[in-house]
């Protein structure tokens, strides 16, 4: 157990192709060399310190992504998606299949849809984006759920980017991003749930620089430094109103790692979506190439020495954090409706058909996602309550209740035991002091006091 963890917490490579090369490229400042690495002699460029007589640079994805975001607001998704396609396989020497382009399509949306949610008017948004995201010809109940979910998933980059672009003082900044939470929400935050959100936002933006790092590195050590990559904390710093000292190099561990099981769930259940019935098909989505390319990049390793229980285990805690986030988004009087499309969900995050995925199932992965939640928004919370005695409290029991009651199904009126409170917060703080001495690289005693 790691000191710290449970003192705040209970003070009581290419799609279908196994070439190492072919992960994606990304946008970069560094200058990179052409490798030729396709059989069809499609050239690529790997970034890095360069010869100094490369005469092209390295693929600007995140500059493609921003660009597709723009089309989708204004354009025809067909001609969006083709144009993607065509500039990464023109600028990347990437071919993007349905499940890639799809994942593309959803993680872009989602953040539209929670822009626009940010600014007001959830309906104008849903008729506006929720073709995009697949809630357009659903019906109005579970539309409106499917719309919360997804605005809920891309409410991090939202807020990043919102807070990178504030050009007000950072009081004003953080009024305005409290704002923005309260209209997507339709609630105000407390000051633990707006930090967690923060850091939520200093997540999204840290990847994006950190994956540019990561498709850029050519070697093992390349890749384990873009773990620490300066810039990813200044980027998170500005996301979340912080300064970069208090960005560590564990958060960035974690960080990358959240941001590989976001897009792993992705892809996977675009993947199986487009599998249908076909349970070989199915199956198989789990043993895509690109899957252990974003687990080897969350490690700053390289795919070959990625595992398949270790793609299991991405995908398996990203299925729970989903599940839990369909629940926290669902109306006490539509607890049945919920529970069916968090199965849904679930069944496509792991390969799975609904009828594999039982009630019990369902609550245990909210419920695992819960804990993991509850570390972070612990640390958040007594952070933020000081020395308030009265604050502290209200970490160790309203917020707690509230979890507990949004990963139990069927319990509206449910009222949690202090028992109840006690083991949860215990294994909160198990799974933080986990998730520490995994992301801490530094001596066995440095570690422990963290």
């Amino acid at each position: 157990e790691v000191k710290s963890g449970l003192k705040d917490l209970n003070p009581k490579g290419k799609n279908g192709s196994k070439n190492d090369d072919d992960v994606e490229r990304s946008n970069s400042s560094l200058e990179g060399s052409p490798k030729k690495d396709d059989d069809d002699g499609i050239r690529t460029f790997m970034g890095g310190k360069g010869d100094g007589n490369s005469s092209k640079r390295p693929c600007a994805k995140k500059a493609i992504e921003r660009q597709f975001e723009s089309c989708l607001e204004t354009s025809d998704l067909d001609e969006c998606k083709k144009t993607l396609e065509d500039k990464m396989l023109e600028s990347c020497g990437e071919r993007l299949d349905d499940a890639k382009l799809m994942m593309q399509q959803k993680e872009a949306a989602q953040k539209l849809l929670a822009e626009c949610r940010m600014k007001g008017d959830a309906e104008a948004c849903a008729e506006k984006f929720g073709n995009l995201t697949g809630g357009k010809h659903m019906d109005k109940d579970v539309a409106e759920l499917h719309d919360k979910f997804e605005s809920a998933k891309g409410s991090a980059a939202a807020l990043a980017s919102k807070l990178s672009e504030c050009k007000d003082d950072k009081q004003a900044c953080m009024e305005e991003a409290k704002k923005a939470m309260r209209n997507m929400t339709g609630r105000d935050l407390d000051d633990a749930e707006f930090e967690h959100e923060l850091m939520k936002a200093a997540a999204s933006k840290a990847k994006d620089v950190m994956s540019g790092c990561m498709q850029n590195a050519t070697t093992e050590e390349e890749k384990k430094a873009c773990l620490t990559n300066a810039e990813a904390k200044k980027e998170a710093a500005k996301a979340s109103g912080r300064d970069v000292s208090d960005i560590s190099d564990e958060d960035l561990r974690k960080f990358a790692r959240e941001g590989a099981m976001a897009d792993m769930a992705e892809v996977m259940k675009a993947c199986v979506e487009a599998a249908g019935e076909n349970a070989t098909a199915r199956k198989a989505c789990s043993r895509r190439s690109d899957l252990k390319d974003s687990v080897a990049a969350a490690m700053g390793g390289m795919a070959g020495k990625v595992t398949d229980s270790q793609v299991r285990e991405f995908l398996e805690k990203e299925a729970q954090s989903d599940a839990l986030m369909m629940l926290k988004n669902c109306k006490e009087s539509e607890t049945e409706m919920c529970a069916k499309q968090a199965k849904e969900l679930r069944a496509k995050a792991s390969g799975k058909s609904v009828e594999d995925i039982s009630d019990n199932l369902l609550e245990m992965d909210a419920k695992e996602a819960m804990h993991r939640e509850l570390g972070d928004k612990m640390k958040a919370c007594m952070e933020s309550a000081g020395g308030n005695d009265t604050k502290v409290e209200a970490c160790k029991t309203t917020m707690v209740k509230e979890g507990l009651k949004q990963a139990t199904l069927g319990k509206t009126d449910w009222e949690p035991s202090a028992t109840d409170i006690d083991m949860a917060l215990k294994k909160a703080a198990e799974k933080k002091a986990e998730e520490i001495a995994k992301d801490c690289q530094g001596e066995r005693d440095e570690c422990m006091e963290k």
